[in-house]
């Protein structure tokens, strides 16, 4: 059965994988000598459409979690000119 994987979209893509549904109801794919596994509606999806949703709130979320993270750093202060070491 073919599923779009999302399980690591944000760094490889999301991919098109051939593999099955286990009795625990998880996707598992075999590509050479290793074997994946991905939940079904959270890391792996029937429809590429539903992938590129995932995807897509995905990439939204880390946005955000970047901009909060700027945001923090952006506040911090160090002091004056005397607070370093020459």
């Amino acid at each position: 059965m073919k599923m779009w994987v999302t399980k690591h979209a944000l760094t490889r893509g999301i991919r098109e994988i051939e593999g099955v549904i286990s009795e625990s109801g998880l996707y598992v794919s075999e590509k050479g000598d290793i074997w994946s596994s991905c939940k079904i509606g959270t890391d792996a999806f029937p429809s590429r459409a539903a992938a590129i949703t995932r995807a897509h709130n995905m990439r939204r979320r880390k946005i955000e979690n970047l901009l909060k993270q700027i945001e923090k750093l952006e506040k911090i202060e160090f002091g004056g000119d005397d607070d370093h070491e020459s």
